[in-house]
């Protein structure tokens, strides 16, 4: 019991060669999970002002099966509160209100296979929970969008998301896929899209290394545009601990309606120690 890692964060990681940062499609660039970067896993648990990253719940209860054959599989499950009232919609202020998280993975690690499936669900009890991407709590069974601080989810109602994830390492070679669908159970759902992704790390040296990424998502909430995320990078080793690093991040979202096709281009360079 506590706050460990949520196991949609591990099955990120092990979809890219990335894990969850630039170039991955789960950084606040780009909402791998949801229509924008503020409507995945985090943002519906009702703690307004996170991201929409999985990384991590508090007062979690979890249980992970002992290893058989390179198989385990986890159960996890943080409690709710639905006790307060909408006193201020607006900013969000809804008496610490928080919605009920589970999830259910079942992983397989042994020799070059690395593989993984996991199902969450968050849902809001009678009274909703804050957030900054939901629904306005004036209304909360339209599911009408809203950006400003609101209800999360329509009271009674939930979010799923399902994740498949695997890499498959051969000589200096390692390739990676990964599967996500995301579905709201409103009449006029919040969240309704799915991902695939495809990538590969090649070590040209035992010092070098170079990675590729290519994601896309897809939306049947009306307005959404379909997008892409192109990732690329390079690591050059100086000792075990210390590497430097080079990451392109290439986001294209569609045209649709009388909105233009959008290109959003981020360059990284950095230097990286462990301790």
């Amino acid at each position: 019991m506590g706050t460990p890692n949520a196991d949609g964060l591990i099955a990120g990681i092990i979809a890219t060669p990335f894990g969850t940062a630039l170039g991955s499609g789960f950084n606040g660039n780009f909402g791998r999970l949801g229509t924008s970067a503020q409507s995945s896993v985090n943002q519906f648990d009702g703690n307004a002002g996170t991201t929409g990253r999985i990384i991590r719940f508090a007062n979690t209860i979890q249980y992970t099966t002992p290893n058989f054959s390179g198989f385990t599989a986890t159960g996890a499950y943080a409690f709710g509160n639905d006790n307060g009232t909408a006193a201020n919609p607006a900013s969000g202020s809804l008496g610490g209100n928080t919605n009920i998280y589970s999830s259910l993975s079942l992983k397989y690690n042994n020799g070059p296979i690395n593989a993984m499936y996991v199902y969450t669900k968050v849902a809001a009890g009678s009274n909703g929970a804050p957030g900054i991407f939901g629904v306005v709590a004036a209304t909360p069974t339209t599911g009408s969008l809203a950006t400003a601080a609101a209800v999360v989810l329509p009271a009674n109602t939930d979010v799923t998301f399902n994740q498949l994830s695997g890499n498959y390492t051969f000589g200096p070679a390692t390739v990676y896929a990964g599967f996500s669908n995301t579905k709201q159970s409103s009449a006029v759902p919040l969240e309704d899209s799915s991902s695939w992704n495809i990538a590969g790390q090649y070590s040209v040296t035992p010092s070098i290394k170079l990675q590729g990424n290519y994601l896309v998502r897809n939306s049947n909430v009306a307005g959404v545009a379909k997008a892409s995320v192109l990732g690329l990078g390079a690591e050059y080793a100086f000792s075990k601990r210390t590497n430097a690093y080079f990451r392109y991040e290439g986001i294209n979202t569609d045209s649709i309606g009388a909105v233009a096709s959008i290109t959003q281009t981020t360059w990284a360079v950095g230097l990286k120690h462990a301790f």
